[in-house]
């Protein structure tokens, strides 16, 4: 994931201030289409309890990024699974 972006947020906000970061880098061409699924799903694997709440993405992780990076981020993590202890790719 390199260190543009924070690999270990301890907050749900300074998460979603990385996800929205990344999510606009992309947008913006400066990263690849490999680069931003790889941060998505370092996020979801490793911090889970902070990405997601029951099923969906956080509440408070969609306010601060928007309608339509929360729709990234669920494409990207389009064929995995949630579930305790993190994500599986089922």
């Amino acid at each position: 994931m390199g260190n543009q972006y924070l690999q270990y947020p301890t907050t749900v906000k300074a998460l979603a201030g990385e996800i929205k970061t990344a999510c606009n880098d992309y947008t913006a061409r400066r990263i690849s289409n490999d680069q931003i699924r790889e941060i998505i799903l370092w996020y979801a694997a490793k911090m889970p309890q902070l990405l997601f709440a029951a099923e969906k993405i956080n509440p408070t992780v969609t306010a601060i990024i928007g309608k339509k990076r929360v729709r990234l981020v669920n494409d990207l993590l389009d064929g995995y699974q949630h579930r305790i202890g993190g994500i599986t790719n089922e």
